[in-house]
């Protein structure tokens, strides 16, 4: 007999996440990139839990509704 299972060892809810690309890494800094008032900034970020999905959690440093641009690598 065989089975498949789905183990979560982490779960969490109404969290914001971007995708893992948006992210690079200045000076030891996690930094994105976000289109705000017509200009194109950079703010430092905190992230938390990396999804399957290649979606990461942001902690700290940006805020719902915010546009993010995703770099091209």
């Amino acid at each position: 007999m065989t089975a498949d299972l789905i183990i979560k060892v982490n779960w969490k809810e109404n969290v914001l996440i971007i995708p893992e690309d948006a992210i690079e890494e200045k000076n030891d800094q996690q930094i994105v990139k976000i289109f705000e008032n017509e200009v194109i900034e950079e703010k430092e970020i905190k992230t938390g839990l990396l999804g399957s999905d290649d979606m990461i959690e942001v902690i700290s440093g940006l805020e719902e509704g915010q546009q993010v641009i995703l770099l091209d690598e």
